[in-house]
């Protein structure tokens, strides 16, 4: 089996969480330091930041399945258009010998 599929980066939804933190962070440290008004201005414009922007930026391209060889496969390639991200996984595993006729 062969697949191509669109998904999100881990690396890129790990720093838009921490972004977020900051941000977050940023609103409760300024609390009793500037004026209500700028600070509500500041609470108000965090919106919900409790779930991060969640972008399809990764490429996943796998293949799995028994090659004529009687080998298993599992190659497995994704790559983030958006940070340049990558990783691959690649593993074979033959039958054992008793199960190929």
């Amino acid at each position: 089996m062969t697949e191509n599929n669109w998904t999100t980066c881990p690396k890129c939804y790990g720093e838009e969480v921490a972004r977020l933190q900051k941000t977050i962070d940023n609103v409760a440290w300024n609390y009793g330091k500037v004026p209500q008004h700028e600070w509500l201005e500041m609470f108000n414009s965090l919106g919900r930041v409790d779930e991060p922007e969640i972008d399809f930026d990764l490429q996943e391209d796998y293949e799995i399945g028994f090659g004529t060889d009687g080998i298993f496969h599992i190659l497995y390639w994704g790559w983030c258009a958006k940070c340049g991200f990558e990783f691959e996984f690649i593993s074979s595993d033959p039958l054992p010998a008793h199960d190929v006729a």
